[in-house]
Parts: structure tokens; sequence; C-alpha cells
């Protein structure tokens, strides 16, 4: 099955037991099609996969699936989080003491679409632990994201088992 771009699920479908057996989509000319799946991976984010799952309403769940609850999609809480990096010529400590929060500006907060930016923003300013930390996965720890990273205390795959 190749790639299909500007795709819009609009339920997933299960069969008798509960579980999904696949996605009905629209496409971009908006006919519906169905995607038959052996495994589905619902991943769309804090409000994609409540609506989603919510639409997927059946006789077995007619709230939605995975609702029986009555939860899904309730209590969401968001923090949208971009990071920029910066280094300074001044020496900053930002290898002493804890990583945190060491400068906090609201700014930005509030819209102030005279100065060009809308729905404005809290800014933080943290100490990354120097350059190289800034090669590792947020915020700055044991997951590099460039290269490799060896461990004498990582397993070995083998078949179905972690050893």
């Amino acid at each position: 099955m190749p790639l299909v771009t500007g795709a819009r699920v609009r339920r997933l479908e299960t069969n008798w037991s509960g579980l999904v057996t696949g996605a009905a989509y629209v496409d971009r000319e908006g006919k519906e099609h169905f995607q038959k799946a052996a495994i589905t991976v619902l991943a769309a984010n804090g409000i994609g996969t409540p609506r989603l799952l919510l639409l997927s309403t059946s006789s077995r769940s007619p709230n939605g699936l995975a609702n029986s609850s009555g939860l899904v999609g309730r209590r969401l809480m968001l923090h949208p989080f971009g990071t920029v990096v910066g280094l300074f010529d001044d020496d900053l400590g930002s290898t002493h003491g804890l990583w945190g929060q060491h400068t906090h500006s609201l700014q930005f907060y509030e819209t102030d679409t005279s100065r060009g930016f809308a729905r404005g923003a809290k800014w933080g300013l943290q100490p990354t632990g120097g350059p190289l930390s800034m090669t590792r996965g947020y915020p700055w720890g044991d997951n590099p994201i460039w290269g490799f990273k060896p461990s004498s205390t990582a397993g070995r795959f083998t078949g179905a088992r972690l050893e």
C-alpha cells in the first residue's frame, strides 16, 4: 500500500471482539475509503486522538472507542513547548545547581498585533549544562540526538526477550 497523503481519518472500525480492524478515511476529493490493518497505532496528539476515539462509535462502544468511563477527551491539559538554544560569551553559571527556570518573562504574554505577534508566550531561560549537553535529547539528558551512545548496561535483544 503506498503512502496516502491528504487523507483524514473519520473513524476506526472494530470487529466483534472490539479490536480495531482498520480506518475509514476521506481523501482530498471527499471520497471515503477503508484501509484494513492488522495493527493500528493511534498517535494523533492530545486533541486528535480523543476526537478520533469519540467519532469511532459502534453498538459495542456507543460513546466512542475506549470510552466506557466517559472520560475520553476530558481534563485535557496541553503544554505546547518549543526550544531555542543560545550560547553566551559570559559564564552564566549553568553548570551549578539543579536544572530549572532561572529567568521568567511575561513581556510577550499578551497578544500585541502592533508588535507583530498573536496569542503570546511565556519565556523561560534555563541552563543547559554546556555545549556538549545540547547534543543530547531534551532536557539535555542521557538520550543523544546525534550519533550512537554505547552503554555498558544496554541489553542484547535475542528473539522475544531482552537479556
